[in-house]
């Protein structure tokens, strides 16, 4: 018998389609209201509720970069880094870690919440990164990519790669399958709908979330490259954890900056529905959370 997760992993188009709908709310506004999710009150709950991608992630880069390169590797940029969720998972495979962003807030997150002595942070855009050219041992980004001017981004990372280098851009799956007993298809249908909602909200740049970065992968200008699509982590999640988690989305940002009152019912009415779903009260109740990653990999020309 097919279990929910299998069926989700062959079929999730039927669990999680594209509307057709699917009409952003949010393009290219000049509102600055639409973008405070920026600052520090968002970047505080991206670090709080948002989680490091699976460890299997830097280890396969790494092993892709040591195809054609020698170990020790003295440099990566983490572009886009967020809060500092991905960057430390990179810590053991170079000399060097410089996590690059361009808010000033999550770079300010990042740097209280940083033990390792080989990372540092500092402030920049995608598109004029703060390294001499051919410095670079591995350019990557974790959920980060499709913000950037693809075009510019992508000539300033061939810019300061070495000679075989490489580029890894990573995605989180648009679908989160949630299991609980033997209510997982129930609450996954619950999530999805809340997430369906909110991607009303997203940006267009969503449509490279959508495709799983195929576009991005057909972008990259080398000819060595290549998708890899089987990497997922579990990670147990209270419903307090997954309500943060909800409240830290971008498109979750948008709608509250959009229409603040509608916003300020949406995650209670999700909570409630949640809870009623799973059977429980108590906002301790753990499920688990199926994070699934897409990555495109690909070595810049010796």
């Amino acid at each position: 018998m097919q279990t929910l997760g299998s069926e989700i992993r062959a079929h999730p188009e039927r669990f999680f389609p594209v509307p057709e709908s699917f009409v952003p709310k949010v393009l290219a506004s000049s509102n600055a209201s639409i973008h405070s999710f920026k600052g520090r009150e968002h970047a505080s709950l991206y670090r709080k509720f948002r989680f490091a991608p699976s460890p299997d992630i830097p280890q396969m880069v790494f092993n892709y970069l040591k195809e054609k390169k020698e170990a020790p590797f003295a440099l990566v940029a983490d572009v886009g880094c967020g809060s500092g969720q991905s960057t430390p998972g990179l810590a053991p495979y170079f000399q060097k870690v410089v996590g690059v962003d361009v808010s000033e807030a999550q770079i300010s997150e990042a740097k209280q919440n940083t033990l390792d002595a080989n990372i540092s942070y500092r402030i920049s855009t995608a598109e004029k990164l703060p390294f001499e050219n051919s410095s670079v041992d591995l350019v990557t980004s974790t959920s980060a990519v499709h913000w950037f001017n693809l075009e510019k981004f992508l000539k300033e990372a061939d810019r300061v790669l070495k000679p075989n280098g490489c580029l890894a851009l990573h995605i989180l799956s648009d679908y989160i399958p949630l299991f609980y007993k033997d209510r997982s298809e129930s609450i996954s249908a619950v999530f999805k709908e809340a997430m369906e909602f909110l991607f009303n909200y997203a940006h267009g740049c969503f449509i490279h979330v959508r495709d799983k970065y195929q576009k991005l992968f057909e972008l990259v200008p080398y000819t060595e490259k290549k998708r890899v699509d089987t990497m997922s982590e579990t990670f147990p999640m209270t419903v307090t954890e997954l309500m943060g988690f909800l409240e830290s989305l971008y498109m979750y940002q948008t709608y509250k900056a959009l229409d603040p009152e509608a916003a300020k019912e949406f995650l209670p009415k999700t909570q409630k529905r949640i809870l009623e779903t799973l059977g429980v009260t108590s906002m301790d109740t753990k499920v688990d959370f199926v994070a699934e990653f897409h990555s495109v990999v690909a070595r810049k020309p010796a």
